[in-house]
């Protein structure tokens, strides 16, 4: 998986995009929780408000 930094515009995407289904659809189950915790691994870094 490609890893890079986002800040907070690109936090608050890229957690809008995985909660879609057709998007998570493209992933593993366990690839999707995956991807939500290290999205908000990063929110909280950033101090930023993301959805479930």
């Amino acid at each position: 998986m490609y890893q890079s930094t986002f800040g907070p515009p690109g936090i608050i995407a890229l957690a809008t995009r995985i909660n879609h289904k057709e998007n998570a659809a493209k992933y593993e189950t366990d690839e999707v929780s995956i991807i939500k915790d290290r999205i908000k691994k990063a929110a909280k870094t950033h101090d930023v408000t993301v959805g479930k």
